[in-house]
């Protein structure tokens, strides 16, 4: 039989041998975990030097159970798919491709890509570019069949790098899809103002080209505008206030009169110049300048000139006035002649004749023209006497009670009264109820009822 004290002495000892191997094992990896931190070595020397995320790896994860020759020096060798040491593999989505990972990835992330599409055809962008492979055409892409290279450089997706527009067939109206300022370049805060943002087609690709090439040297296209043409032509615009424009034909100042100065206006331009409105496609940068832009042709009509005016004449007809573009309206006739009716652009004659006023030393030389001519179709002789005038004897002439030139001066009572209808009866006809209806404002004149 088998001592029972003699067994447990055995056990005991077996179980101190047992734990004092453990703890002479845990010593030694210690040790040689201290040794490997210690340890100095320049891995460079080994022609493959640890850098970037190979600098975190254990020495034992590359170089199992401790053997260094034949260790795999190429990416491939680690990075496969089942591989024992654990490195990142190549996943399933990732683009078929024969080249070393190292033409694309570096050691320090796999994140960091930076893809050679150097051997990449043309053409062959989807290949890769498929929404799961790589980044593919968007949902809100111009609907196309062309391959990404046909407009995208290889460098960034964005902003496109030119667009074959002749693939449109001509259809200007959807330039906005992607001249947004996002997709393309798009409008400037400070183009020229436009009736359809959208067609951007109808300025910027002319008839004769087949492709879009550059926004610069648009060309303008008036179709379709009736008004507003001062947000471009009006006074206050300068040639450089418009993107891309370094002139244009604006109006010019009206004073001082003059050759260069337009006449005084109140209306909008194409109250007279819609019919000069240019057709087709016209350089947006001006090439000429008043007066010779072609706003005077064809020449407004009379009637557009003067629509709205009731007075005032004298601010455009004065003595000595010239504006642009009066040369379209010469005088006729050039002399006096009673009755006549004086056509073309006129000023307020005077004793000597000139290009645009008759000779006349009896004409008053002040007062507005409208205090004795109504009509602005022509200036008539016949017209010059007020509708308004009190009653003369029908021999009576003009100068027998305006012996000064200037009407606006008034008569003597002596002569009023010696060239009246009768100097001894019907007094009436000038003092009775018809009083008031000869009197003259603008010459402080009335007669007494």
């Amino acid at each position: 039989m088998i001592n029972p004290t003699k067994l447990d002495s055995a056990y005991r000892k077996f179980c101190a041998l047992a734990f004092t191997l453990m703890c002479l094992c845990l010593l030694l990896n210690m040790s040689a975990a201290r040794a490997q931190a210690n340890a100095v070595f320049d891995h460079a020397a080994t022609a493959f030097p640890l850098l970037g995320a190979h600098e975190q790896v254990r020495c034992e994860t590359c170089h199992i159970k401790g053997i260094f020759k034949s260790t795999p020096r190429e990416c491939v060798g680690c990075h496969v798919v089942n591989n024992q040491r654990g490195a990142i593999a190549m996943p399933y989505k990732h683009i078929q491709t024969r080249n070393s990972c190292d033409s694309c990835h570096n050691v320090s992330s796999f994140g960091a890509v930076l893809f050679n599409h150097s051997s990449v055809g043309p053409g062959a962008c989807w290949t890769c570019h498929d929404g799961n492979r790589a980044k593919g055409k968007s949902a809100s892409h111009l609907a196309t069949t062309l391959s990404c290279d046909a407009c995208h450089s290889s460098v960034s997706f964005v902003p496109v790098r030119r667009f074959p527009h002749a693939t449109l067939g001509g259809d200007t109206s959807t330039c906005a899809t992607c001249h947004d300022g996002r997709i393309a370049t798009g409008m400037p805060v400070n183009h020229l103002p436009r009736s359809n943002p959208a067609q951007c087609g109808s300025c910027h690709l002319a008839s004769t080209q087949t492709d879009f090439v550059s926004f610069s040297g648009g060309r303008m296209d008036h179709t379709g505008i009736t008004s507003g043409c001062a947000d471009c032509h009006g006074p206050s615009i300068t040639g450089g206030m418009f993107a891309g424009i370094s002139s244009i034909v604006v109006m010019p100042p009206t004073a001082p009169a003059g050759p260069s100065s337009h006449i005084p206006s109140s209306v909008v331009c194409e109250s007279c110049h819609l019919a000069s409105t240019p057709t087709g496609l016209v350089d947006a940068n001006a090439g000429r300048s008043p007066p010779g832009s072609g706003f005077a042709t064809p020449a407004p009509t009379n009637a557009q000139i003067h629509a709205g005016v009731t007075g005032g004449c004298s601010n455009c007809h004065e003595t000595n006035f010239t504006w642009m573009g009066v040369s379209a309206y010469p005088i006729a006739p050039s002399t006096l002649v009673p009755k006549a009716q004086y056509l073309g652009f006129q000023t307020r004659p005077k004793a000597a004749a000139g290009t645009y006023n008759v000779a006349d030393p009896a004409h008053p030389n002040s007062g507005d023209c409208s205090q004795c001519h109504t009509n602005t179709n022509y200036f008539s002789v016949e017209e010059a006497k007020p509708a308004n005038h009190i009653p003369t004897s029908s021999t009576a002439q003009c100068s027998a009670c305006h012996t000064s030139s200037d009407y606006a001066v008034m008569p003597t009572l002596a002569n009023i009264h010696a060239n009246a209808p009768s100097t001894t009866a019907n007094c009436a006809q000038c003092h009775g109820s018809a009083a008031a209806s000869f009197a003259i404002p603008a010459a402080n004149f009335s007669i007494v009822g």
